[in-house]
């Protein structure tokens, strides 16, 4: 199965803009690498797969900001842009409704948010905030945020050693509602909650530790433990550079660009400290970020049906709560009661009209990508097993009859030809 990847870069020759990738899920291989647009220094990128766009760091001449674009065919064509009077940004990030983008301006210190239209384009400056002001010293934002409740943004400040969080509603900040200070000279770079949204880890990029952190939105952020990202012999000056967590949230994964080396840690279920498993050879030199491909397994439930009077193995599925409600929000509610997981990346794969001979129901089938473990809401009566499969696995049950349910018969064989290799 192959997926494509998208790759900022940091770069001021020819070879600057943003890239394509192919990537064999099964075997690891990487082909059709392209340049799909030239832009100078894209070197963070933030995607909106519903809408087919990607937002990216701009630079024009000495002036910086940010770029929308949208994905089509073989390009990425830039649409929307705002400038920033100066402020290159290093960093991008986007809310959960794809509402609002968040940039961080490492050379400037300067954060700003921007507003998004209907259509994904930029529509504006709702807020912004100067590091300098704060009187704290020389400040390097470099990574911003939203909590996981979106109570709070947050600001990993590189050159104060310090998070910030402010006050946050609909693209708005209020007053600082807490500091975070960390150990002199350290360097706090990038960080992740966990899928609970309950702890956070973070990567210092000088001292090249992972932090641990306990959130709540009473108290805010409390370190807890520092521990070496990296394993025996390797010093602590690795220049700590991405930390990622995977989709069931019990790895943790971080990059670290002097030695080139990734490092796995799990996550202990009891004190949710991170326990390093291994650090291995990136296989490059300075990863500068990382990211996580999961298993790319299809969750599955066996549940009984009265008509048949026997067991079915299906697709997750429900009807909508009222008329015209939109069908990805039926499908996002549907995922997490019957299987007790959820998703912020679901993306739509077909609509079926299931006997269109004497009635005119219509299903619309969406892929749930990255799920975030959650919790089952099933009616007392109800009972529904679950089983993660593959797709040849899936596929052979078709052609043997023990899959006869035709909206997942259809759309797996769409989604083998949509995503399969």
């Amino acid at each position: 199965m192959k997926k494509e990847v998208y790759i900022g870069t940091y770069s001021n020759d020819e070879n600057s803009g943003i890239f394509r990738l192919n990537v064999n899920t099964k075997t690891g291989e990487m082909d059709g690498l392209t340049q799909i647009t030239k832009t100078l220094n894209p070197s963070y990128i933030v995607m909106n797969k519903e809408k087919k766009l990607v937002y990216s760091v701009l630079k024009d001449g000495d002036d910086g900001g940010v770029c929308a674009s949208e994905i089509t065919n073989n390009t990425v064509i830039p649409f929307s842009k705002i400038l920033s009077g100066g402020h290159l940004p290093c960093y991008i990030n986007i809310d959960k409704n794809k509402s609002f983008l968040f940039s961080a301006n490492y050379g400037t210190g300067v954060i700003k948010i921007y507003s998004l239209g209907e259509k994904g384009e930029l529509t504006g400056i709702t807020a912004e905030r100067d590091h300098n002001d704060l009187g704290l010293g020389k400040t390097h934002p470099h990574y911003i945020g939203l909590t996981p409740d979106e109570k709070y943004l947050f600001v990993v400040d590189l050159g104060l050693d310090m998070i910030i969080l402010y006050n946050y509603s609909e693209g708005k900040l209020g007053e600082i509602f807490q500091k975070v200070l960390f150990k002199k000279g350290c360097g706090p770079r990038h960080m992740v909650f966990d899928n609970d949204g309950k702890y956070a880890y973070l990567i210092t990029e000088y001292s090249t530790e992972i932090v641990t952190m306990r959130y709540s939105e009473a108290e805010g952020l409390e370190i807890t433990d520092y521990i070496s990202a990296l394993g025996d012999g390797f010093d602590n000056e690795g220049d700590g550079s991405a930390i990622r967590l995977s989709g069931d949230g019990t790895r943790l994964f971080s990059s670290s660009r002097k030695p080139g080396t990734v490092s796995m840690f799990e996550i202990n279920k009891e004190t949710k400290k991170p326990v390093l498993l291994d650090t291995l050879e990136s296989g490059g030199e300075h990863p500068r970020d990382i990211n996580i491909d999961e298993d790319g397994k299809i969750l599955m439930v066996r549940q009984y049906r009265n008509a048949l009077e026997r067991y079915t193995l299906e697709i997750p599925a429900g009807a909508l709560d009222e008329e015209g409600e939109p069908g990805f929000k039926c499908a996002a509610r549907e995922l997490e009661e019957e299987t007790g997981y959820k998703s912020e990346e679901l993306e739509w794969l077909i609509t079926l009209r299931t006997t269109v001979a004497f009635c005119n129901e219509k299903i619309e089938v969406y892929v749930a990508k990255n799920l975030i473990p959650s919790k089952q809401h099933l009616d007392e009566d109800e009972f529904i097993d679950l089983k993660a499969y593959s797709l040849d696995e899936l596929k052979e049950k078709i052609f043997t009859g023990e899959i006869e349910d035709a909206k997942t018969v259809a759309s797996l064989m769409a989604y083998a030809v949509k995503y399969e290799a």
